[in-house]
């Protein structure tokens, strides 16, 4: 299973970066264990392992019991390795099968044997232990060093935390979601690690939360913004699910950040800002059925009723209530249509738009419906039979429209027609330069 890769490439990595030669088992036995385990309070409990008996049973608190526990795994291991039946199961490799046909995860189950190593028994703890944990409960595994160390790195804070705070422990992937995404981000003071951590706090009780995928997304986009990055993703639970490998389109997140500052730098408002209030149109266990995460899979949470066959046109009253959620709307759009020539185009639409109501007050309204044609079409051909109506009936409206259909006709791919109109519908209904 992937967790034992993960381990076996990080006990590589580790025996690089400290000259060591440790095998996976030694490496549990001598520092993932006494880390993880061995205290009163437990930074993992794996479910349906000795761990998890003995954090059940209520005797964390016994150093015997603990060593017992420990114990127990290696004869797990031992057993399998020394049998021809039994098939590896979750209860010593972390990540894998249920030995139980009737098991909650028994779906991962086959009949061709698939045997492992001891090493890759033991190297499954340790690659789940470099889970990262994002909102919604699942866990991505990312082979990348650079990723790997700084996870390990905050394995020792995390025990430092747990030690002082009550109601944090057993949540390691919890904990690798929130450390990286602080370690990353810009705010981030290597002199004082501890401070970039936050801890919420309700009703008297410590929390723990897990960050959004999105701010997960930004923070890795910054950080490898030419790269892509291949992702394991998955959820240990009462029933275990592999959702598979996503590639993230990182450089494509990326982009998203850099237009939005070089908008609304000068507004005061930070990235850091606009990644926190950002949500999206689908959740993360949705958005991975796409197999790939990019600019697509970002799409702001309820632009869809602004966009044509919506609701609602943007008001300044909800604007200026909602600055940022309408600034991530136009930055989005702006990102897929990823055209320059398109915004000044949209421009010059809402423009003529704003001209053709305005100039005969005695037949505002009837003109007013009339532009509804435009800005609620939803088709290419339904824009360009619109606009080539409002220049039968307003000759003035012609040069400037009859370049708008030929652009729309002759350089707008169809799937981007429905957020160059959406462009117009902002610009149509906004006051000029308020989204500039």
């Amino acid at each position: 299973m992937y967790t034992s890769h993960i381990g076996k490439r990080f006990v590589d990595l580790y025996n690089k970066k400290t000259d060591n030669t440790l095998t996976a088992k030694q490496f549990f036995d001598q520092i993932y264990f006494p880390l993880f385990f061995d205290d009163v309070k437990l930074l993992q409990s794996p479910g349906n392992t000795p761990i998890f008996q003995l954090l059940v049973s209520k005797k964390t608190h016994d150093p015997q019991a603990r060593q017992s526990a420990k114990t127990e795994i290696g004869n797990k291991v031992k057993a399998y390795m020394n049998s021809s039946a039994l098939l590896p199961d979750m209860s010593f490799a972390l990540g894998y099968g249920s030995s139980d046909d009737m098991g909650t995860t028994s779906g991962q189950i086959t009949n061709i044997k698939l045997p492992i190593e001891e090493e890759e028994a033991y190297s499954s703890w340790i690659g789940a232990g470099l889970g990262i944990g994002v909102g919604g409960g699942q866990n991505i595994l990312l082979d990348n060093e650079e990723i790997l160390w700084l996870l390990y790195e905050g394995w020792q804070l995390y025990r430092k935390f747990t030690n002082q705070t009550e109601g944090i422990n057993n949540k390691i992937e919890t904990w690798n979601g929130l450390w990286l995404t602080r370690r990353l981000s810009h705010s981030y003071n290597p002199t004082m690690p501890e401070a970039s951590i936050r801890i919420a706090v309700n009703n008297g009780i410590n929390l723990m939360e897990r960050p959004s995928w999105v701010i997960l997304m930004f923070i890795l986009s910054k950080k490898f913004e030419n790269s892509a990055l291949n992702a394991y993703v998955y959820q240990f639970s009462q029933t275990n699910t592999t959702i598979g490998f996503i590639r993230l389109l990182l450089p494509e997140v990326h982009i998203l950040s850099d237009i939005y500052m070089a908008l609304f730098f000068e507004s005061g408002i930070n990235d850091q800002d606009f990644t926190e209030q950002y949500e999206t149109a689908e959740g993360f266990a949705r958005v991975c059925e796409h197999g790939t995460i990019g600019l697509r899979q970002l799409e702001p949470k309820d632009l869809k009723q602004y966009m044509p066959g919506g609701t609602k046109l943007p008001t300044v009253k909800e604007f200026e209530k909602n600055r940022i959620i309408y600034q991530i709307y136009y930055t989005w759009i702006l990102a897929m249509l990823n055209n320059k020539e398109f915004l000044e185009l949209a421009i010059k639409a809402a423009k003529a738009l704003q001209k053709y109501v305005s100039e005969d007050k005695q037949s505002r309204r009837t003109r007013t419906n009339e532009i509804d044609s435009v800005i609620n079409a939803k088709t290419k051909k339904e824009l360009i039979a619109s606009l080539a109506e409002l220049i039968q009936k307003d000759q003035s409206l012609s040069e400037e429209l009859n370049h708008i259909v030929d652009t729309v006709h002759l350089h707008i791919p169809a799937d981007n027609v429905p957020y160059f109109i959406t462009l117009i519908r902002f610009k149509y209904a906004l006051p000029e330069n308020l989204l500039d």
